[in-house]
């Protein structure tokens, strides 16, 4: 693979999140990527995470959990004929406050995100693939 063809391939390699607000305590976050399903799952998970941060929260649950993809072909004179495969990632996500009976068995935002939480939190999640 040439040098330009890798880069182009870098350049349109990108993961979005987007996150909508449902009720006080409840949003819904998408992800889109052509990095994989996995990255998309990943970067949903996190979103969420952060959100709960912002929101002045730490424990949260996932309601609900949706994937889905997409091929497309493309062509240019440099790489041909080329697919890419858009992996879309959706979460439906709760926020709990102390006091919730769920509260205990809530997974921790900052433990999902790991040690570098605050900068993640502060920086948001990188877009490209990881």
């Amino acid at each position: 693979m040439s040098l330009l063809a890798a880069l182009l391939i870098s350049v349109a390699a990108c993961t979005e999140t987007t996150m909508m607000p449902m009720s006080q305590d409840t949003f819904k976050v998408s992800s889109n990527t052509e990095c994989g399903r996995t990255e998309a799952q990943d970067a949903a998970f996190k979103r969420a995470a952060i959100e709960v941060i912002n929101m002045g929260g730490d424990r949260f649950i996932i309601m609900n959990t949706a994937s889905d993809s997409e091929t497309s072909l493309y062509y240019d004179s440099f790489m041909g004929l080329t697919t890419y495969t858009t992996d879309q990632h959706d979460l439906i996500v709760k926020k709990l406050e102390r006091g919730n009976p769920q509260y205990s068995n809530g997974l921790s935002a900052r433990e999902v995100l790991g040690a570098d939480w605050q900068a993640l939190v502060a920086e948001g999640l990188p877009n490209t693939c990881v």
